[in-house]
């Protein structure tokens, strides 16, 4: 029986860039990076984004979520992804990160949906 390597979990934003790009066959990345900011980040959520969220434990446990609890104020796994992946398309597309758009985007959705009550 084979062991799967041990999954070295990334300490920040850049890192977690850094951990991506090296994982990701550059064809996958050209595909991806070549889709709009929305798009790409929309499709990957339930992929990639899942990936990250349950293999780089950013639903506790783990010195990346206390990086974006403490740097960003976030608590949900969700929004830790989604800023991983939208730095991510940012810098393959040679553009600035958007980090406090985004952020900014998280906050309002969580507000909104508490209005809603849910």
């Amino acid at each position: 029986m084979s062991e799967e390597p041990e999954i070295e979990i990334p300490s920040n934003l850049d890192e977690a860039v850094l951990a991506l790009r090296k994982m990701m066959p550059s064809d996958t990345t050209a595909e991806w990076a070549a889709q709009s900011r929305q798009e790409a980040t929309t499709v990957a959520h339930m992929g990639i984004g899942m990936w990250l969220r349950n293999n780089w434990g950013l639903w506790g446990g783990s010195v990346l979520r206390e990086f974006f609890e403490k740097e960003f104020r976030l608590d949900h796994a969700d929004d830790m992804s989604g800023l991983i992946l939208d730095a991510l398309w940012c810098d393959l597309n040679e553009k600035p990160r958007q980090t406090a758009a985004r952020w900014a985007e998280f906050k309002a959705h969580w507000k909104e949906r508490a209005a809603w009550g849910g």
